[in-house]
């Protein structure tokens, strides 16, 4: 979902992420936090044979929606509202979260339209508030415990769905450090130097939505 690459050590850092097999360059500035802004979909190309997933049915009494039909119940317009750097298993430190001050990561224009006819779009915004589309199809697979997504670009992603009702989205994604790989995922390590954050086995990130 995020794949940064180090770039060239300046004041501030500058970085470049991978979207679509294109690169756009950002900037970290090191006040306190990095303040990472990031085009459409906050993609970092994980594996995705190294993916485990959980699913968690609705179970709230006050949900309206019943928890049988997961593709019901996902099929809908998620917004960001939290997104979390996971070290080792356990969440290390929250990068974005809806309403809160000096969020190290913007997240807060990223929405992921899955649509009932299997079609996904996801928007975002670039540094110069212009907004950016990726497009694809999507599927739940593994007795609907894995949402699978397949991008224009053949760029194939799954994630493990920890949470699913029919007002809230949790999905998240680990890896292993022993596989990862210097050009495809090393932004995700170097997001964690620099807040601090030492992982011993696995990095990932957890992410939750609303519907919109």
């Amino acid at each position: 979902m995020i794949s940064l690459l180090y770039k060239v050590p300046q004041k501030p850092l500058t970085v470049y992420t991978k979207v679509s097999g294109s690169y756009t360059y950002r900037n970290i500035h090191l006040n306190l936090l990095p303040t990472i802004h990031y085009t459409q979909m906050k993609r970092f190309l994980f594996t995705a044979a190294i993916l485990g997933l959980t699913l968690t049915s609705c179970s709230k009494s006050d949900d309206p929606t019943p928890a049988s039909d997961p593709t019901t119940l996902i099929a809908k317009n998620w917004k960001n509202t939290q997104t979390d750097l996971l070290v080792d298993g356990k969440v290390g430190t929250a990068l974005y979260k809806e309403g809160a001050k000096d969020n190290p990561m913007d997240m807060s224009n990223f929405k992921m339209n899955l649509s009932s006819n299997g079609t996904f779009v996801e928007s975002d915004v670039d540094d110069q508030g212009k907004p950016y589309q990726d497009k694809g199809t999507w599927k739940l697979i593994d007795s609907n415990k894995k949402l699978q997504l397949t991008y224009e670009d053949k760029t194939v992603e799954t994630y493990d769905i920890t949470s699913l009702t029919s007002n809230e989205l949790q999905v998240k994604a680990e890896q292993k450090l022993s596989s990862v790989s210097q050009d495809d995922d090393f932004g995700l390590a170097f997001i964690a130097i620099f807040l601090g954050i030492t992982p011993k086995e696995s990095l990932g990130l957890q992410m939750k939505f609303k519907p919109q």
